[in-house]
């Protein structure tokens, strides 16, 4: 597949488990393994991206769901680097769902805080009104 898509000039990405949780430190381990797993994959294609969703508060109130995601996300990066993905990035997606998290802003915060690119935002999701606000709200973050 890598092959095939370096001739044809595609970037391949791969798009992690949807049940992934990232703010439920009950399944840290297997939320973890399940990027892990997307970087080997991509890797073997290839590719450098793993799109995840983040995933869901549940019963917990969203900032310190968002909390838990960005340290869930910093311990997948370090685990990704220590075991020789660090070519790979770990994009958070955007839901388009209220109940979960993946707002604008969250998504903004997770790449934000681990210095990553704003590729894997969907601006047609029901956070964004469209490419003009994704590029406005990402200014806003770049000038902190």
């Amino acid at each position: 597949i890598g092959a095939e898509a370096q001739k044809a000039n595609i970037a391949v990405s791969i798009h992690a488990p949807y049940y992934i949780n990232s703010a439920n430190l009950e399944k840290l381990e297997n939320n973890i393994a399940y990027l892990m797993d997307a970087a080997r994959a991509v890797k073997l294609m290839g590719g450098g991206r793993v799109v995840f969703h983040p995933g869901s508060p549940s019963r917990m109130k969203r900032d310190a769901a968002l909390q838990t995601s960005l340290e869930t996300v910093a311990l997948a990066r370090k685990r990704l680097d220590d075991a020789g993905y660090a070519d790979i990035l770990l994009c958070p997606e955007t839901m388009g769902r209220p109940s979960q998290l993946g707002t604008l802003d969250e998504i903004i915060a997770l790449y934000h805080d681990r210095g990553a690119l704003f590729d894997a935002m969907n601006a047609d999701s029901g956070n964004a009104t469209g490419v003009d606000n994704v590029l406005a709200q990402i200014y806003k973050y770049a000038k902190k």
